[in-house]
């Protein structure tokens, strides 16, 4: 009988593909969002400002965000730009929006209205970007 060292074998689990899509899929626009937001809040810390005079800032800043993420994800799945964009966006924007609903005690108000249509329009305008932008093919001539 041969020894046992007590060392195990263990096998690596591989995921399947189209899980692993989703979970790149749904974890890379929350690193974009976080990353983004906290530069903004580091800058608004760091420069003393207030969040109420500087409210282009803030938008200006999240919808770039949304954009971006959404055109990261819509570059690795390459179709159906405008779904991709606005379903892949809904987990940071619904934070964003509860954040905010509780800080106001539960008021909606125009301000709110108004980042929620700037998020929608420009995460649909990031997918539906990166869906329509390929790569040029360069064709070698004989």
């Amino acid at each position: 009988m041969p020894k046992s060292t007590g060392a195990v074998k263990r096998t690596k689990v591989k995921m399947n593909a189209a899980y692993k899509n989703i979970l790149i899929s749904t974890v890379l626009p929350l690193f974009v969002h976080i990353a983004i937001t906290a530069a903004l809040c580091l800058m608004m810390f760091a420069t003393d400002m207030n969040i109420y005079d500087n409210y282009f800032l803030v938008v200006l800043s999240i919808g770039a965000a949304c954009f971006i993420s959404a055109y990261v994800v819509g570059r690795r799945v390459k179709k159906n730009g405008l779904i991709i964009g606005i379903i892949y966006n809904i987990l940071p924007v619904t934070a964003y929006i509860c954040t905010s609903l509780s800080l106001n005690s539960f008021k909606f108000d125009l301000r709110l209205a108004v980042l929620l249509a700037v998020y929608l329009t420009l995460s649909s305008v990031g997918g539906i970007t990166a869906v329509n932008s390929r790569p040029k093919k360069i064709i070698k001539k004989r």
